[in-house]
């Protein structure tokens, strides 16, 4: 068995289940490909990158980032062993590097907390903002993966996992049908409709991530195939609560692996760009809220296109009430969208 207590997580099994665990468990550690930041992946869903500012200046050389920016010599990340050694941001690359090398043991402490650094890392020309652009970058502003660039390509490889925006993956079909395959749980048959999906996620914490698989095709990512639904409901999330779901986890697969049946799988005529959902197919998901027409989804998302969003900001006491009467009456089926109107007694 094992025990991963020392990080929050009381999972216990077989040493062969370690890895699937671990892929899944919200405590395991990753680190953010652009600020460097380590967290536990749970935490990298809300996950978003603090800017530096253009006209804030190095707290060495007091050059304005903006202008050193034109020299090409970026704010730097402190590193010790290869890891961030504190949250501070407001030193030069070369100012931080001269630091260093003038230490006869190559080790400089930063100058805003006094915590030592054996290295140096460039923070990414994306992070680097005017104060108006920093001030207006929530949820309203600009779509996450405006926000979060994709990784580079070569870097992306067939077997390795990322964190990205749903909005940067690409459907495979140009319909899905509202509702999940019915599945069973505790001897008893549950259906689950996307909308159905998204209100637990945004009353509930998740207890595992669930990883995505996704292949590269026209230098684009796209959903291996199967995953069309999950990619609507987290497209969903990303638009409207991109504080908490900003970001899902996804795994790289060989789009010709014959077991994907991806090329079967391909039917979409926009590029993957949007998708309709059925039965009325007038229901478009794209890649921000101005290309939804599914008044449904965004009636439940009332209020909230906002980067502060939480589960308390939603009034779905509807969805709360069902939920708690089907408690009370041992029901099963999890389909908890609101029953038909009863027809009017006759005359």
């Amino acid at each position: 068995s094992s025990d991963l207590s020392a990080s929050g997580c009381y999972w216990r099994g077989m040493y062969t289940q370690l890895e699937s665990h671990e892929a899944a468990c919200p405590f395991s550690m990753v680190t953010c490909e652009w600020c460097l930041q380590e967290m536990g992946q749970g935490a990298m869903q809300s996950h978003s990158c603090r800017s530096v500012v253009e006209e804030d200046t190095c707290i060495v050389c007091m050059e304005s980032f903006r202008a050193l920016k034109q020299h090409h010599v970026a704010a730097a990340i402190f590193l010790l062993g290869s890891r961030r050694a504190c949250s501070h941001m407001n030193t030069c690359v070369t100012c931080a590097e001269g630091w260093r090398d003038g230490s006869a043991q190559r080790v400089a402490a930063c100058p805003a907390c006094r915590e030592p650094y054996d290295a140096v890392a460039a923070v990414p020309v994306h992070l680097l903002r005017s104060k108006n652009v920093a001030q207006t970058s929530g949820a309203a502003a600009s779509p996450a993966s405006a926000q979060r660039p994709l990784p580079p390509q070569d870097k992306m490889v067939v077997g390795t996992s990322w964190f990205v925006s749903p909005l940067d993956i690409r459907f495979t079909h140009d319909s899905v049908h509202e509702a999940f395959r019915p599945f069973k749980k505790d001897g008893e048959l549950c259906t689950l409709t996307i909308l159905d999906s998204v209100r637990e996620l945004l009353h509930e914490e998740p207890r595992e991530l669930e990883v995505i698989d996704v292949v590269w095709h026209e230098e684009q990512l796209y959903v291996a195939g199967s995953f069309n639904r999950r990619l609507c409901m987290y497209r969903l999330l990303a638009t409207f609560v991109p504080s908490r779901f900003g970001l899902i986890k996804i795994r790289i697969l060989d789009r010709d692996d014959p077991n994907l049946k991806f090329w079967e799988r391909l039917t979409t005529t926009c590029k993957g760009l949007r998708i309709k959902v059925r039965p009325d197919q007038s229901r478009v998901v794209g890649v921000h809220a101005g290309e939804l027409t599914w008044e449904d989804a965004r009636s439940l998302f009332q209020g909230c296109h906002d980067s502060n969003a939480t589960a308390e900001d939603f009034d779905d006491s509807a969805y709360e009430a069902r939920r708690s009467s089907a408690r009370a009456k041992g029901i099963r089926n999890r389909k908890l969208l609101p029953p038909p109107k009863e027809k009017p007694p006759d005359p």
